[in-house]
């Protein structure tokens, strides 16, 4: 456990085995098992801290894991950030700074957005003054 963590995983022990490898404060990296299938792979959970500078860690948590990854590899969570202007809508447009390091990360392991469905815009900040 890490003081401060902001990242809870749940899941059913009968179907799958979950083995954490990797705790850190943005990023829980875990080794998991269908135990029916016996199909392996990694998945790690991400919660980004709030600035840019503070999300370094988790960039570099990333890449470390992801330069020997070699088994399917699933990352998700919240990055508090976006890798595209267009990902954000209202509010102050992201600044290449911003983006930076989110783009330079997926580039670099290789990574790709899973195809989603239903709502492309998740979250809202709830203030009429200054929408996020």
């Amino acid at each position: 456990m890490i003081t401060g963590g902001r990242i809870l995983i749940i899941w059913n022990p009968v179907i799958i085995d979950l083995q954490p490898e990797d705790i850190s404060q943005q990023v829980i990296h875990c080794r998991v098992t269908n135990k029916s299938s016996q199909l392996s792979f990694y998945i790690t959970f991400t919660y980004g801290l709030y600035t840019v500078v503070n999300r370094r860690s988790m960039w570099e948590k990333l890449f470390e894991l992801g330069k020997p990854m070699i088994m399917p590899w699933l990352i998700l969570g919240d990055f508090n950030c976006v890798k595209s202007p267009t990902e954000k809508q209202l509010g102050v447009p992201p600044t290449w700074y911003e983006l930076k390091d989110f783009t330079d990360c997926c580039l670099s392991l290789g990574l790709h957005d899973a195809p989603t469905t239903g709502c492309f815009y998740t979250w809202y900040s709830n203030s009429d003054r200054n929408p996020m």
